[in-house]
């Protein structure tokens, strides 16, 4: 309901490593059947250096679309 919601291809929840602040793991993710699941653990380092950064400062961190995003877009 969510991803519909939303109006998303993925919606998603990761449990980030606690110990290491980089790995984030996804057991489950829904999709819109367009673009495939997600699942295992991923690296936080593939979304950039800002991400990765803010996420360590523990700050809460929103990204609406990966593709426009300054920080994730390169």
């Amino acid at each position: 309901m969510l991803g519909e919601h939303l109006g998303v291809s993925r919606v998603g929840y990761g449990e980030v490593d606690p110990q290491a602040l980089r790995f984030f793991t996804t057991r489950d993710n829904w999709t819109d059947g367009t673009v495939p699941p997600r699942h295992g653990t991923h690296d936080l380092e593939a979304f950039g250096p800002e991400i990765v950064s803010a996420l360590r400062r523990g700050e809460t961190l929103a990204v609406d679309d990966v593709a426009s995003d300054p920080r994730t877009s390169g």
